[in-house]
């Protein structure tokens, strides 16, 4: 029902409302206008009223968590909270007027530097509420909005679950996005890998037009579709102008065990840069929390707006404890990414930045090891030669107008 105007039947203080944008299977979004400031802001309304402390602390939750991360510039940002007399609590966010990554999904298939670069950036932000210890649990193309300034923006924490608390109850999901461990009856402990598939999912979806978990001419209820999500292998996009290596990145994103994904949306974020830095596309940079007494420490090792470019890395999914090999500036020689070389096993893929290549638990931290200084270039001074007096040619015919004025 998006694009619907009406008014809304209540009122919040400072804020008038204008017109409905969208409901939910759980919240409302209004468009309205901030009075003191004269800026357009959304307004989502929850339809579970806070009549019982479990609904306080999911609600509470999702505004610690949107608070915590709501100056990432990849993060939709959060103006005010409250509640209406009825107890249904409310947010008051940035209006993101330009759509979301769903309305390039519905209009096919995306170009894949665009792709790339548009999840990278939702990454980065998931990233940022990874670290403030909140998973997202519902990373989907609609999720994924435009700002004013067309920069894409994450939002929507309605049903975020602190990782602190092992994140094992299930609550809503999208089925079309969420990975294996996400629905109600796998033992599997959801955590940030799983919002790395839902971003994996979301890349291919824009590659092809459709969640990699949608079959057409088949039943694509939840049912259904849990069960394609066990047991069904992503698909490859089938598009020739994809690259080998984000078909690899795509399916250790996509793997249906959870150890062998990208553990971390930084993880994930970086081989996405390594597949920009391949096919000789900018670097989108990747925007973390600093903590004030680390910027100092780390200003002489970034390189590219936070990124530090260390050379490419190759990782196995399927072996996570064989010996990685480097290619890049760092190892001195490149290795081809060639399928037969690894004994039949899924080909490597391309890890950029400064991870370990293991999949796994990464550790992402600089060494101390300072390159070392290249030697200074010698000045040799070369002689001055004067200049020699012309010489009349050899063998040549007698310069007699020449002789005639000497002897004058």
């Amino acid at each position: 029902s998006a694009g619907a105007h009406s008014a809304a039947p209540f009122s919040i203080p400072g804020v008038r409302i204008t017109s409905v944008l969208g409901r939910g299977g759980f919240a409302t979004i209004y468009a309205g206008v901030q009075d003191s400031l004269k800026h357009p802001v959304a307004i989502k309304v929850d339809s579970r009223p806070l009549d019982d402390p479990r609904n306080e602390r999911r609600f509470m939750r999702e505004v610690q968590a949107a608070s915590r991360i709501s100056g990432h510039p990849h993060v939709v940002s959060l103006v005010d909270t409250g509640k209406l007399p009825d107890l249904r609590p409310y947010l008051v966010m940035e209006l993101c007027a330009g759509g979301s990554l769903y309305n390039l999904v519905s209009r096919g298939p995306t170009p894949a530097s665009d792709a790339v670069a548009l999840v990278e950036a939702a990454a980065s932000a998931l990233g940022a509420a990874h670290a403030a210890g909140v998973m997202h649990r519902d990373i989907k193309p609609a999720n994924i909005m435009f700002t004013a300034f067309s920069r894409p923006a994450l939002t929507d924490f309605g049903i975020s679950v602190s990782l602190e608390e092992g994140a094992s109850a299930q609550l809503a999901l999208s089925p079309l996005w969420a990975p294996p461990e996400q629905f109600g009856s796998s033992a599997g402990l959801v955590g940030a890998w799983s919002d790395v598939y839902s971003l994996a999912a979301t890349v291919w979806a824009l590659l092809v037009g459709h969640s990699p978990m949608y079959v057409s001419g088949e039943l694509n209820d939840r049912l259904h579709m849990e069960a394609r999500v066990r047991t069904m292998q992503a698909p490859r996009t089938m598009r020739t102008d994809v690259p080998e290596q984000l078909e690899r990145v795509l399916a250790v994103g996509l793997a249906k065990e959870p150890e062998k994904r990208f553990q971390t949306a930084i993880d994930f974020a970086r081989a996405l840069q390594g597949v920009q830095g391949l096919i000789n596309q900018p670097v989108t940079s990747i925007d973390v929390f600093t903590e004030p007494e680390q910027i100092q420490q780390d200003e002489s090792e970034l390189l590219d707006e936070g990124t530090r470019i260390s050379g490419f890395q190759l990782i196995d999914p399927d072996n996570p404890d064989s010996t990685s090999h480097l290619t890049g500036p760092t190892s001195g020689s490149t290795t081809a990414l060639d399928s037969s070389e690894s004994g039949g096993h899924t080909p490597a893929v391309l890890q950029h930045g400064r991870s370990v290549a293991a999949p796994g638990l990464r550790d992402f931290t600089f060494t101390d090891e300072q390159p070392a200084p290249a030697p200074r270039e010698q000045i040799v001074e070369t002689p001055r030669i004067p200049p020699t007096e012309p010489v009349a040619p050899v063998g040549g015919r007698t310069p007699w107008k020449l002789i005639v004025s000497l002897g004058l």
